[in-house]
């Protein structure tokens, strides 16, 4: 099987279809049409974007669309590709609409009430990474065979029916196909689980680097006899899988395990292909840092940049004919719909080299396991850093063509998905120690959370995002400091810092008087989202629930309250290495609050103690590098659950061994797991 890259980026194509797609499906409920078909026939609907030339006109979209449109079910995970999908289904066209020429926003930074995600799809035309297609159409179009396609959904063992959305091209003889872009479910949504994944970091290079290692551990074990069985021995044979919690007895494995960022998204589409094939998931949603960075580091004729690569993963494809071990195949395609936000590194053009600084740490390795390993294009340090928009190409056009976006999940959530830019050189010296802030939030940007949150009505809001709103800067030094400041005699833990225990050491539980929180966080417009936030701000005054992000690779949870101004704190931030103070609107605390919302038996009482403290700010671990610089966590996720419309369970998962002694420990001795 092989899906020719050209035939879904082909700017020949007079109009492609760029919404809904892979990394922003539209989510139906075939239970809200078939409950009032027998009173009232109606068919469910699917709003799609095209992107077309300039000389495209609305009834040349209907031409286009007529009897060419189709939907076609996915319905097994694994074979040969086009025999895992069913037969096709033609869509009808109920309307087009012509949403006009580019050039009537360039003079206008504010975007419409209602269009907000179209005014984002026009701020990225303009970064002139399109050529010469500048009009959006929009069409409605309709599902006739619901009552087969409910069927398919019920003889399937998923708890959602994945289809692709395929437009043919007659006069080429050509289609293009938008993988993944309709998610059809029954379920009133009520409850529903979903997981929360960051920074997977997928290149091309991280499959060249395991099977360097792993050539380098066989001929070690072959030469070498006894001295080296137990560290080829991990390497070669060991068995991993995420389970829920950390093996906190075997993370100094972890430290130096020899991590190939690729091959845990692969573990984690299995892990996620058995939660929904028992109903026990509903979607993902991956904030940010997809790739690692986007041209290849070595030459390659498969792939032009790591989205296409990412891209491969999510659909179980391989291209490559020379693969001998399981890490480097995509065993299985991802069956789940997946929601996806841009980070820092996918902006990134060019790749760093592992032997700069202590990079190869997160990869789990020692300086001497890359010592001749070597990239075949020459490294450029200042190459590596360069950032922009146009770099996101691929990724607009084969996941999402939306930076900032909203999904309403049934009658009570939204879930507000924003981008928090490229690396910020304002902060040049966290940059330079690969800690980097991200530029942050654009006022058009603004503009456009404040109309989310208007458009949410009385719905729960869940906000997703790359950078953190707050981010610790909680160093060796600062460690150093609290220690002194607290009379401890061991080595101070962040557990010290939990409100319920940090009042053995002061009179308040606020952090915000100990420690800088504008460290890896986003630099513009900081202070503006903390008020929007905690419902502050001169144009929304409703708080939002929970804010999930990524980008620091720790596990941190946070809640945030409003500060008077006498309450309020001030923060050191160096821009351009000039120090610039800046105050916090809100109060921070912290604790493990996944384990308070765990504890509570009564749903009412639950209900109320989450509505009085929310927001509420969680970093998630990163699925793909080794999670913190100091106390070393293994990879892995979270997964929330909601239960009679109210956030009951946010668990974390993690990358484990399974094998070998391990494996006895683990499962016939019943070692006990630890958390945090």
């Amino acid at each position: 099987m092989n899906i020719a890259f050209e035939d879904l980026l082909d700017e020949d194509y007079p109009a492609i279809i760029i919404k809904p797609n892979l990394g922003y499906p539209q989510l139906v409920n075939i239970q809200e049409y078939t409950r009032k078909e027998l009173d009232n026939p109606h068919l469910p609907s699917l709003h799609i974007l095209l992107l077309a030339n300039d000389n495209i006109t609305k009834n040349d979209i209907k031409s286009l669309l007529e009897n060419n449109v189709f939907i076609q079910p996915l319905l097994k995970s694994e074979g040969e590709f086009y025999e895992r999908r069913g037969q096709i289904y033609p869509l009808k066209i109920q309307s087009v609409v012509e949403e006009g020429d580019i050039t009537q926003f360039e003079s206008n930074n504010s975007p419409p009430q209602k269009d907000c995600e179209l005014f984002d799809i026009y701020k990225i035309i303009k970064k002139k990474g399109f050529k010469k297609r500048k009009k959006i159409f929009q069409a409605k179009l309709s599902i006739d065979d619901l009552h087969q396609l409910s069927e398919i959904l019920n003889q399937t063992n998923f708890s959602c029916l994945l289809c692709d959305l395929i437009l043919h091209y007659p006069e080429l003889n050509q289609k293009r196909v938008n993988f993944h872009a309709i998610a059809l479910f029954k379920k009133q949504w009520k409850d529903f689980r979903f997981i929360h994944a960051a920074d997977t970091h997928i290149a091309r290079r991280n499959d060249f680097i395991g099977q360097f290692l792993k050539k380098k551990a066989r001929k070690r074990r072959e030469m070498g006899g006894d001295k080296w069985n137990k560290p080829d021995s991990y390497i070669l044979d060991r068995k991993l899988k995420f389970k829920e919690e950390f093996q906190e007895q075997h993370l100094k494995r972890f430290r130096h395990g020899k991590f190939n960022f690729n091959a845990n998204l692969r573990r984690f589409i299995t892990f996620a292909n058995d939660q929904i094939r028992t109903g026990e998931l509903d979607f993902i949603v991956i904030t940010g840092d997809l790739i690692d960075y986007v041209k290849p580091a070595n030459y390659d004729d498969y792939y032009e940049d790591n989205f296409q690569f990412l891209f491969d993963i999510f659909l179980g494809i391989n291209r490559d004919l020379e693969l001998e071990d399981e890490d480097f195949k995509n065993q299985e395609e991802l069956m789940c719909p997946l929601f996806t936000v841009v980070g820092n590194h996918d902006y990134r053009i060019d790749f760093y080299s592992l032997k700069t600084g202590t990079i190869y740490r997160k990869f789990g390795l020692k300086r001497r396991d890359i010592r001749k390993y070597k990239d075949e294009k020459p490294f450029l340090y200042l190459r590596a850093l360069y950032s922009r928009t146009k770099f996101l190409h691929s990724y607009l056009l084969l996941f999402n063509p939306n930076l900032n976006y909203k999904v309403n999940v049934g009658d009570s959530y939204s879930l507000i998905m924003l981008d928090t830019g490229m690396d910020s050189i304002a902060n040049l010296f966290d940059l330079m120690r690969s800690a980097p802030s991200t530029r942050g939030l654009k006022k058009f940007q603004i503009k456009i959370l404040q109309q989310f949150i208007k458009q949410s009505d009385d719905r729960h809001i869940i906000m997703f995002m790359h950078a953190p709103p707050l981010s610790p800067n909680f160093s060796r030094l600062k460690k150093w400091q609290l220690r002194r400041k607290f009379g401890l005699k061991r080595p101070i833990e962040w557990a010290d810092l939990y409100e319920q225990n940090i009042t053995k050491y002061q009179d308040y539980k606020r952090l915000e008087p100990l420690l800088d929180f504008n460290y890896q966080t986003i630099t513009y417009r900081w202070e503006k989202l903390l008020k929007i936030l905690v419902g502050t701000d001169e144009e929304v005054s409703k708080k939002t629930d929970l804010v999930l992000c990524g980008h620091t690779h720790t596990l941190k949870e946070f809640r945030i309250k409003k500060a008077e101004k006498k309450e309020q704190k001030r923060f050191l931030l160096w821009l351009y290495f000039i120090p610039i103070h800046t105050k916090s609107p809100c109060k921070i605390y912290t604790s493990r609050y996944r384990d308070m919302i765990e504890h509570f038996a009564n749903p009412n009482e639950l209900k109320q103690w989450f509505e009085q403290n929310k927001p509420f700010i969680f970093h998630t671990q990163g699925l793909g590098p080794l999670s913190s610089k100091f106390k070393v966590k293994s990879p892995g996720f979270r997964l929330i659950s909601v239960i009679d419309n109210q956030i009951s369970n946010i668990d974390v998962y993690s990358l484990q061994i399974l094998n070998h002694e391990t494996y006895t420990l683990l499962e016939k001795e019943k070692t006990p797991l630890i958390s945090q």
